[in-house]
């Protein structure tokens, strides 16, 4: 059973709302006693557990995650969500045996989410095995839409120069494939202005046809990039799509890419090239298997971060 409090606490929703407030201040370590306290204030409610969890996670302190879902677990021991982030970051960590147990206890309960499981892993597994490149895999045979992704404009809303960078990839990308569309995805404001109206703003000037230019101007990290996008992409009734970001995101827009088509029903085929591979820390690979590719890999599939209803959530 639950510790106590047992009653309501009005507190707690002003606090969730302080919490967000933090959360998008990237403010963790108000973030994590402000959850403890929601947590003292309602013990009985899983989500704030699997949230403190998530903050873990954020900071890739995965056994302290582990510990906060073990604790839902122990208060409700059949909690699919539970289960499924526990044998998740169980493999994370190489601690197979655990990570098996719990997709074994998943698979009772709810054998189709133990199903998907196991096909994010395959995703991630056979991701491992692909090398970052600057170039369209082998075999494409050809770009229906061309996906850049944004970067954090500069204070005055001009272009960042990671983010001109892979708008010089695009275009050469486009120089190339002509009838392919230009899908522009970010959605961070700087100036009153987000990535996706300034690289549009771009390519007109470059004299690319404005009918060739889409914008998703609301995503604000890789995975809301491809979950947005795939609406327009499905729109367009794009088959072949290639994304372009730097090195080190190469890898986690493959993966995620991949689970927003598979497990939303997109017909899409993605492919990711990096805008350039340089010998900057910000510009380097950050290799297969990494915590962004499972953290980022499990919220494509719809399972969020924050799941604190309806004052604090986040995808």
């Amino acid at each position: 059973m639950p510790d106590t409090p047992s009653r309501y606490s009005p507190r707690l929703k002003p606090l969730l709302r302080e919490i967000e407030g933090y959360y998008r201040a990237h403010d963790d370590e108000a973030v994590e006693r402000l959850l403890t306290q929601a947590i003292s204030l309602a013990p009985h409610r899983l989500d704030l557990r699997l949230a403190l969890g998530s903050r873990y996670v954020q900071s890739a302190e995965i056994e302290r995650a582990l510990a906060c879902y073990q604790e839902a677990l122990r208060l409700s021991p059949g909690d699919v969500d539970s289960l499924t982030y526990q044998a998740h970051w169980w493999r994370f960590l190489g601690k197979n045996s655990e990570s098996e147990a719990s997709l074994a206890r998943l698979e009772t309960l709810r054998p189709e989410r133990a199903a998907e499981l196991r096909r994010l892993w395959e995703i991630i597994d056979a991701d491992a095995e692909q090398e970052v490149t600057l170039d369209i895999p082998a075999g494409r045979p050809g770009v229906e839409a061309i996906v850049v992704l944004g970067y954090k404009l500069q204070a005055d809303a001009s272009l960042h120069p990671i983010l001109l960078t892979r708008l010089l990839k695009a275009l050469r990308l486009h120089h190339r494939f002509p009838a392919a569309s230009l899908v522009l995805s970010g959605g961070v404001p700087q100036a009153g202005k987000v990535e996706a109206t300034a690289m549009r703003e771009w390519f007109l000037a470059q004299g690319v046809e404005e009918g060739r230019l889409f914008e998703e101007g609301y995503a604000r990290d890789v995975v809301e990039n491809l979950v947005y996008v795939r609406d327009i992409l499905d729109g367009l009734a794009a088959k072949e799509v290639v994304v372009v970001t730097s090195a080190i995101d190469v890898r986690r827009a493959r993966v995620v890419g991949e689970v927003v088509a598979w497990s939303r029903g997109s017909a899409w085929k993605i492919g990711v090239v990096a805008a350039e591979i340089g010998s900057s820390p910000l510009a380097q690979d950050a290799g297969a298997g990494n915590v962004k590719i499972y953290r980022d890999s499990l919220r494509a599939t719809g399972l969020p971060m924050l799941r604190s209803y309806p004052e604090l959530v986040e995808l």
